[in-house]
């Protein structure tokens, strides 16, 4: 089994409540520019896409003092929580991607 990426150890501890949605978005958006060329670690192809799509769904996060302007993609922080959660635990992006546009569709 290879070791998973900084990034994707990082979103499993927000997952598993280690650390909270903010110390999350800034140290995935930091590890993130500073190493983007290098985002999946080693890991499978698959993996790193999802790491990639992280990002994305980090980017989206938005404090409450932050939300008076909301937008379809704007997260608050049981909606990351949820969004993450769902691309840890998908085979690849456009699965992760389904699935959260299902849920937020209620379907």
């Amino acid at each position: 089994m290879k070791k998973m990426s900084p990034l994707l150890c990082l979103a499993t501890d927000f997952i598993d409540d280690k650390i909270d949605a903010d110390t999350f978005v800034d140290a995935y958006m930091e590890m993130w520019r500073s190493n983007a060329s290098d985002f999946g670690g080693g890991e499978q192809w698959d993996r790193a896409d999802i790491a990639g799509s992280l990002y994305i769904i980090a980017d989206r996060y938005c404090p409450l003092e932050f939300r008076e302007d909301i937008e379809l993609w704007e997260l608050d922080e049981h909606e990351l929580k949820q969004a993450v959660s769902i691309f840890l635990n998908s085979k690849n992006s456009d699965e992760a991607y389904e699935t959260w546009e299902n849920i937020r569709n209620g379907k």
